[in-house]
C-alpha cells in the first residue's frame, strides 16, 4: 500500500453513542477501501487489533499546514524509537510522504476570518463524528491530536462522551503558550491528554505547562519556531523521547 491510501478507512461507519443517543454513520465515499472488515462483528475486530505481540497503531489528527509538518517530524521520531510502529490519521502530503496511511486529506481546511470559517463547520463536524466511529471500532494505541484546536478538542470530547476511555492521548500543540493555544492546551489536558507545548516564548511556555501540570495533567513544553525545520526536529525528537519514557 503506498503511503496516503488508508485501508484504515474500510471501517468508517456504523453507529456511534454521542452524549447519551445513537448516531447512524454510513462510509464516506471519499474514503477509499473494499469494506471487508464489515463483515465481521465488532468484537471480533477489536480482538484481531490486539493480538499479541501485534504493532503498535498511531492515530495521528492534523489539521492545518503546521500542524501536517509537526506531525510529519513527529512520525519520523516515533520511527526511530518504534520502527515497527503502523501510522494512520487525519493530514497532508506531509504526513502522507512520512508514511501515514490518511483516511482523509485536509486540503482546503485552512480558513481565513470567521465566514470562511463557518463555512467548513458542516463538514467538518460531519468528518469528526465518522472518525469517532472509526476510532470506537478499531482503537489505536495512541492518539495524536497536533495544533487545529477547534476540530481536535470536539473531536475529543466526543470520544470520551462515546466511551473511548482506555487508549493513551497526546497533544502536540504550536503556540500553545499563551492565547487559544494555551486554552487548547489546558481544554485538552483536563480531558486526560498529555500535551507537549512548541512555542517561541520560553518564559511563557514554561510557565502554561508547570500550571497544567500542578494540575495533575501531563504537560511539558519544548521550545520551538516551527519556521526552523531544524527546531521542529529537535523539539519533536525531545518530545518524543520524553514521552517514551514515561
Amino acid at each position: 500500500m503506498q503511503p496516503g491510501n488508508a485501508d484504515i478507512g474500510d471501517e468508517i461507519g456504523g453507529t456511534a453513542e454521542i452524549d447519551g443517543g445513537q448516531l447512524d454513520l454510513p462510509r464516506d465515499p471519499e474514503v477509499g477501501g473494499t469494506g471487508r472488515d464489515h463483515q465481521n462483528p465488532p468484537a471480533a475486530r477489536s480482538r484481531r487489533l490486539r493480538r499479541p505481540g501485534q504493532h503498535a497503531r498511531v492515530f495521528v489528527v492534523a489539521g492545518e499546514p503546521s500542524g501536517d509538518m509537526l506531525a510529519a517530524a513527529l512520525v519520523t521520531a516515533v520511527r526511530g524509537l518504534a520502527p515497527q510502529a503502523r501510522f494512520s490519521g487525519i493530514g497532508n502530503e506531509r504526513m502522507a510522504l512520512a508514511g501515514v496511511e490518511l483516511t482523509t486529506r485536509t486540503t482546503g481546511w485552512a480558513s481565513l476570518g470567521p465566514l470562511a470559517a463557518l463555512v467548513r463547520i458542516p463538514r467538518l463536524l460531519f468528518i469528526g463524528l465518522r472518525h469517532v466511529a472509526l476510532l470506537m471500532r478499531s482503537p489505536c494505541d495512541l492518539l495524536v491530536l497536533v495544533d487545529f484546536g477547534a476540530f481536535n478538542v470536539r473531536l475529543a470530547q466526543w470520544l470520551r462522551s462515546a466511551g473511548y476511555r482506555n487508549m493513551a492521548e497526546a497533544l502536540l500543540l504550536t503556540g500553545g503558550a499563551k492565547g487559544i493555544g494555551e486554552a487548547t492546551a489546558r481544554k485538552l489536558a483536563a480531558l486526560g491528554a498529555a500535551v507537549a507545548i512548541f512555542d517561541v516564548d520560553r518564559s511563557a511556555g514554561e510557565k502554561t505547562a508547570a500550571s497544567i501540570a500542578k494540575s495533575g495533567a501531563t504537560c511539558d513544553f519544548f521550545p520551538c519556531n516551527v519556521s526552523v525545520s531544524a527546531e521542529i526536529s529537535q523539539a519533536v525528537d525531545a518530545a518524543a523521547s520524553k514521552h517514551e519514557r514515561k
